[in-house]
């Protein structure tokens, strides 16, 4: 509140100052949930050959250590044989696997 009030007083104050554009929360938290910046230009990660670094640039929701996890459980127990299996990676549930669907490659 405080805040538009200043911005309000700098537009009387000043006719050439712009408002800002005007974003609801909503629309900036989702947009910011599926498109951050340090997202890799990439769309799509192979979970059987990427380092922790890639996975986690590329895939939704996945953090440096929930991808050095999935690299872990890779290395111990061999290939992924299908996207579903992440799910046996601590961390890493059904739902977040639905949201990389598009982004996850085996080959």
């Amino acid at each position: 509140m405080k805040k538009w009030i200043l911005i309000s007083a700098l537009a009387l104050a000043n006719p050439l100052f712009t408002l800002p554009a005007l974003a609801s929360p909503t629309a900036v938290s989702k947009a910011s949930a599926t498109t951050p910046s340090s997202r890799s230009a990439s769309n799509q990660v192979n979970i059987n050959t990427a380092d922790a670094k890639t996975l986690s640039d590329v895939l939704v929701g996945i953090g440096p250590a929930k991808a050095q996890a999935i690299v872990e459980w890779r290395k111990k127990n061999g290939p992924f044989k299908s996207s579903a299996a992440l799910a046996d990676v601590s961390g890493v549930g059904p739902a977040l696997i639905e949201r990389n669907k598009d982004r996850i490659r085996l080959k």
